[in-house]
């Protein structure tokens, strides 16, 4: 489940600009500026398939079904959440 998250919203964020990269390189003959945060991200993301986004986004749904049903208790008068905030790191950081 390392890369759960970032399967999905790195593909996602890739191929949401598929068309406009195809576009831009018809009109004007070459791709499209972008800045060197988002030629990484991109050339990452370039990489990742179908396949696994989709079980990125099955991963993560037994993540979120664990938390629902052990942590976030209707019955239970408090709930609490914890967030890992900080700078990711691995491959994708």
């Amino acid at each position: 489940m390392t890369k759960s998250i970032h399967w999905p919203n790195y593909y996602d964020g890739y191929h949401s600009y598929d068309q406009f990269r195809e576009d831009f390189k018809v009109k004007f003959g070459h791709a499209p500026y972008t800045s060197p945060f988002m030629s990484r991200r991109w050339g990452l993301a370039s990489n990742i398939s179908e396949d696994q986004r989709h079980r990125g986004l099955d991963e993560l749904d037994v993540y979120y079904s664990w938390v629902r049903d052990h942590i976030l208790k209707p019955e239970t008068e408090y709930n609490f959440v914890l967030l890992p905030l900080g700078r990711p790191r691995g491959e994708l950081s």
